[in-house]
């Protein structure tokens, strides 16, 4: 069972990817959060994390530098509408980019690479 959390202040794009996600046929449990406070405050380990950038109290940047300090295999998939930010973002080693507004196809898609690489790292394999 692969453990996938979405971290974004807009909750009709948070209950979209939840409903893709769980609606795919993957094996997981999705947990959702509102901004990158809560989502650090839960201390759970995940395979996949959805992260928006510009979000309030924390943005997903500060999010994903303090989460890289106690975890390195999750994969970050970013969601976001601010494609500028990418460059910065390239120091806590996201896995992925989604610019909004995302479609489903490419939600699902990029869950499994993300399975497929955390697989075959857990095995020892290239992909």
């Amino acid at each position: 069972m692969y453990r996938i959390a979405i971290c974004d202040d807009d909750m009709e794009m948070r209950r979209y990817l939840c409903r893709t996600v769980e609606g795919s046929g993957f094996s997981c449990i999705v947990d959702e959060f509102l901004d990158g406070i809560d989502f650090l405050g839960c201390n759970t380990l995940y395979d996949i994390l959805f992260l928006d950038i510009d979000m309030p109290r924390m943005n997903g940047i500060e999010t994903a530098e303090r989460l890289r300090k106690t975890d390195r295999k999750v994969k970050i998939i970013y969601v976001t509408g601010y494609q500028d930010y990418m460059s910065r973002s390239f120091a806590v080693h996201p896995f992925s980019f989604l610019g909004k507004p995302v479609r489903e196809e490419e939600i699902i898609r990029q869950v499994r690479e993300a399975l497929l690489y955390s697989g075959a790292e857990e095995q020892g394999t290239r992909v």
